[in-house]
């Protein structure tokens, strides 16, 4: 949600597996929320996402994507990561 409140040109997918944090999703400005199972898997997440946005015509091959992963400063399990990666 931070990321859109600048208006980016670029477009955002937010996948999560909390159907209430999809809809809080849905309420942001240029955010498109995506559902997605076992989203705690760093591999699985991103092949999976990339499966859908392929999918959906969302993206195309040689498009740049930036993942970016955050959990919860509570949530030590978890971690906040950044990746890049070219379709």
């Amino acid at each position: 949600m931070r990321m859109s409140k600048y208006n980016p040109t670029a477009n955002i997918y937010a996948f999560s597996d909390s159907f209430e944090v999809l809809n809080a999703l849905n309420l942001q400005k240029s955010i498109t929320p995506l559902y997605l199972e076992d989203i705690n898997n760093e591999n699985y997440y991103m092949t999976k996402s990339v499966e859908i946005l392929l999918e959906n015509k969302f993206i195309h091959h040689g498009d740049l994507i930036l993942f970016a992963a955050g959990a919860p400063l509570a949530e030590v399990e978890r971690k906040s990561w950044v990746r890049f990666k070219v379709v």
